[in-house]
Parts: structure tokens; sequence; C-alpha cells
């Protein structure tokens, strides 16, 4: 195979052969010598060749240009690691930090939390010292009323000094007609060793008059077992039964120890309940010693008469009522307890209950103590009491009146023990 050399190309575009140069050239010359080419066929070959010379030099450039992009790339890459490795570390560094502040947070966490315990201990002992004291207060406040009231109130008998724990044989006070009403107390020998309990009255126990000593005298025989004249005096053995049930009329009262004139409540029949004028110091035969007061009831006048079937145990509070059997001018309330005069007069108040609890009830007009009603028997001593009391009042127009539970309980059933009475006497 022998060489061919063409003749100089006169026509090939300058700017190819400037871009190819000196790469072109020994193209031309390698391909010629491997691949001979006939001279009828050097020009067409030549373009092809140029042709494809010029795609090799694009491809050739691309990549130029691709790797160029890639070597930019790989700077941006490296630069991007750096900075990725700078933030690393100072994550790392930033962790440490919250590491050593989460270290100082859980301490102050530690102390906060003895401090919280320290403080709900302090406070838990002020409230607790604080109750205490209002306990000790209102016990003290109770032990000075109940004090204050054991100066004004004095048993009935040696009976009931018995059964308020009284063990020392002695001499006492005692009011037999009752506390707070009728005659002055009376000096008796209280023979507490005795059985039954032994209540001794000798002639120098009369400090009052005459009178007034006999009434006592009555009284005091009415609510014991058995009373005899000894040596110059009288001797009084136990205590006669109670009734259990409201009195059936003044001469009952009066044999129950009640000698106080004016208005109570008697029983006509169970569960009823009527109110009666009773004039104590009147014979029992003398027609005016029980007046019905239908006959001083007018038309027209202001009535009622509220009552409960159940126990009433709120203490510090108005006695509040479930129904009334008679309620003429709807001037009680049987909700609260209270009845509003509608007019000015003079009015009629009575109240009647059951205990067998130690306690103080009051009538009230205006919140103002108008009568009061105590008991001393406890429930322990198998012991029942049906206080009652009664209160004539001048009442404005508004005026209020209510029965109000100081201590104690106001008992009641199916029978209405519990009855709170009040009627117009006349208006003003």
């Amino acid at each position: 195979m022998g060489v061919f050399v063409s003749e100089p190309v006169h026509d090939a575009q300058p700017s190819l052969l400037s871009q190819s140069g000196q790469t072109l050239h020994c193209f031309l010359i390698w391909s010629k010598k491997k691949f001979p080419i006939h001279p009828s066929d050097e020009r067409a070959n030549f373009f092809h060749l140029e042709k494809m010379m010029s795609a090799v030099i694009g491809k050739n450039e691309e990549l130029a240009n691709d790797i160029a992009q890639l070597k930019l790339v790989a700077e941006n890459l490296k630069q991007e690691n750096e900075d990725l490795r700078n933030s690393y570390g100072s994550l790392r560094r930033d962790n440490e930090n919250l590491r050593h502040q989460n270290g100082i947070l859980g301490q102050k966490h530690e102390s906060l939390r003895h401090d919280h315990e320290s403080f709900r201990s302090r406070v838990q002992g002020y409230f607790h010292e604080r109750d205490q004291m209002k306990l000790e207060n209102a016990m003290e406040d109770r032990l000075e009323y109940l004090e204050a009231l054991s100066l004004q109130i004095t048993p009935r008998s040696c009976n009931a000094l018995a059964n308020l724990g009284v063990s020392k044989t002695g001499t006492y006070l005692v009011d037999p007609d009752g506390a707070l009403i009728g005659e002055s107390p009376i000096k008796v020998l209280c023979d507490m060793e005795a059985d039954p309990v032994t209540t001794v009255v000798q002639h120098d126990s009369m400090e009052s008059t005459y009178e007034a000593f006999s009434k006592q005298m009555t009284s005091l025989i009415d609510q014991s077992e058995s009373c005899e004249k000894q040596h110059g005096g009288l001797v009084c053995r136990g205590e006669a039964p109670r009734p259990e049930n409201p009195a059936t009329s003044c001469s009952s009262l009066r044999r129950a120890g009640n000698t106080r004139t004016g208005y109570h409540l008697i029983s006509r029949k169970k569960g009823r309940l009527d109110v009666v004028l009773c004039q104590m110091d009147l014979d029992e035969t003398d027609p005016k010693f029980q007046v019905e007061t239908s006959a001083l009831i007018q038309d027209g006048a202001v009535i009622f008469d509220a009552f409960r079937r159940s126990d009433y145990i709120t203490e510090n509070a108005v006695i509040r009522y479930e129904s009334t059997e008679v309620n003429v001018g709807d001037a009680m309330d049987p909700n609260t307890g209270i009845f509003t005069a509608p007019i000015a007069g003079i009015y009629s108040f009575s109240f009647h209950y059951y205990t067998d609890d130690f306690g103080l009830v009051h009538i009230r007009q205006n919140e103002l103590v108008k009568a009061a009603m105590y008991t001393f028997y406890t429930s322990d001593l198998g012991e029942y009491d049906v206080p009652g009391q009664s209160v004539v009042l001048q009442l404005a127009e508004g005026d209020t009146v209510d029965v109000y539970l100081f201590f104690g309980k106001a008992m009641s059933n199916t029978d209405r023990y519990v009855h709170f009475v009040g009627y117009l006497l006349t208006p003003l």
C-alpha cells in the first residue's frame, strides 16, 4: 500500500482549519496512511472527516465544560463539607453547652422542689395552727357561753343535778318551778348517795315570801316520786315520770312544774295541738283557770300553726317547718320559719318540741330574744323532755318572729311534736 499525498485543498473552510490546527492536519495525514483513499473520493472523504472532526471537537469542548463544571461542583462540595465540619463542631459545642445548662436546670429544679416542699409544709402548718386556734376559740366561746348560762339557769331538782353529773352531797340552789320563770330558786340539801337521790328542804331555806316558797314546794312535790315531812322539813325522793307527749290541759302543765301564766300548747288529740290561756295564779276550779283561745279570736284575725314531722338538728339557725295546719292571712312562711306581721297589733306565740338533748331554743322578735327554752336532758341517760314556751308580743307591721335553735335538737315524727303557733289577739 503506497502513501497517497493529496493536493492542497484550497476551498477548505479557514475557520475550521484554524480551529483544528495541527490536530486536524495530523489526523488527515494519519488517516491517509491508515486508510488510502482513491483520488476520486478524496474530496468527499475529506469533507466527511472534517464534519466528524467538528463533532469530536464539539464533544471535546462539551466535555471540557462538563469537567470545568464538575471541578466547580467539587470545589463547592469541598467548601460545603468544610462548612458542615465547622457546623458539626459548633453543634457539638452547643450540645455540650446544653448538657451543662441542663445540669444546672436540674439542680435548680431540685432546689425549687425542695423549696416547694418546705413551703407546703409551712403552709400546712399555718393552716393547721389556724384551724386549731379557731377550734380552740370556738370551744372557749362555747364554754364561756355555757358558763354564763350556768350562772343564770338553775336545775329544777337534785335529780336534775345528778343527771348533769354532780355526785357530791351538799347544799345547792334549785328552781322547782322552772328556770328563768316563776319564783326565785331555793337552797336545798341534795343527798347524792341516796337511791333514789333525795332532796331535803329545811325551814331556813325560805329566803323569800311564804307564798313564793309554797309555790316552789308545790312544784317540787309535783315533780318528785314521793315527799314526806321529817324533822320540820320536807324530804322528796326520786323523780316523777315525765310525760312523753304535750300536756293535755293547764292542770297537767301545772303538775309538770310549769306555773307560768300565759298561752300554752296542749294536746287535744293525736297529731293536733291547741292554744289555751292558763292563768296559773287561779285555782283549778275557777272557770277562768283555763280559757279557750277560740273565744278570744275574732273573725279574719291572723293565725297560724306550723309543724314538723321530722327532727331538726341544724344549730345556730331558724327552725323551718314542713307545712302549716292553719295559716290564716298567709303571714307564716314555713319554708323560712319566719312570721311577718301583716298589721300592727298584740300577738301571742307558742312553741313546743320534743328532745332528748342538752339544748337551748329562743323565740325571737326581729332577731332579738324574747323567750327561751333550756333543757338539761341527754340521750345517754335515757331521758326525754317536751319543753314549751309562750310569749305575747306587740308587733309593728313588718316585724318578724321566729324560733331559733341555738344548740341541741328539736325532735319530731308523724305525731308532730314540733309546733309553732301564733295569732293576733287585737290590732292596734
